[in-house]
């Protein structure tokens, strides 16, 4: 069924020219698209692109403008946490996990927006999702939810940094044992909005 509007069949010929503009997987998933929750991937982008009468080279666009949609709420969110608006932050960022749980970067924002905020059992609780979410970042935290807080002074974007620290305390403001500890982190693509996350930590 359509609207009136001729569809173009999406032939794997077709397709497969517009997967030629893209270096993603054709399994990847880009997003998952609110109300019903229905998962993109490229290879479906380029088929309703096909479909819809697009030409091959608007691919990356349509590629981006799916991502963003599927991340408007936590788009949102980083937004109003770059304006240093927690509250506002904070309701997007769980509107964004509400919609994808699985989404870690969405459950670490909240996470880091709540602690910042004071809200340390949902920040506890949001942390733990994403390091379950994404194992590597694990050791950010130990089992009480521990969080290394770190400043946006003098980091480069897209940059690797190992740091010492010579105290840690647990949301309850309890010293850990231990220390110092060797932490290093990598800085994200945008200034101001991406704290540093601690990609691996480990003894020092």
């Amino acid at each position: 069924m359509s609207d009136c509007h001729s569809i173009i069949p999406p032939t794997i010929e077709r397709v497969k020219k517009f997967m030629a503009f893209t270096d993603r997987a054709t399994d990847e998933e880009i997003a998952v698209l609110p109300p019903a929750k229905l998962r993109a991937f490229p290879l479906n982008i380029a088929a309703n692109a096909v479909m819809a009468g697009c030409r091959p080279e608007t691919m990356p666009l349509l590629v981006a403008t799916v991502e963003a949609i599927g991340d408007e709420h936590y788009n949102l969110g980083n937004i109003h946490d770059s304006l240093g608006d927690r509250a506002r932050a904070i309701r997007a960022y769980r509107r964004a996990v509400a919609l994808d749980p699985d989404m870690a970067d969405a459950q670490f924002n909240l996470g880091r927006a709540c602690f910042e905020s004071g809200a340390f059992a949902e920040a506890a609780e949001a942390f733990r999702r994403a390091a379950g979410l994404r194992p590597e970042w694990a050791e950010a935290w130990d089992g009480s939810g521990t969080v290394a807080t770190l400043s946006h002074a003098a980091f480069a974007r897209q940059t690797t940094y190992t740091t010492t620290i010579t105290g840690a305390a647990d949301l309850a403001g309890n010293p850990l044992s231990g220390a110092p500890y060797g932490w290093q982190f990598s800085t994200g693509g945008l200034e101001y909005i991406y704290l540093p996350v601690v990609v691996r930590g480990r003894e020092a």
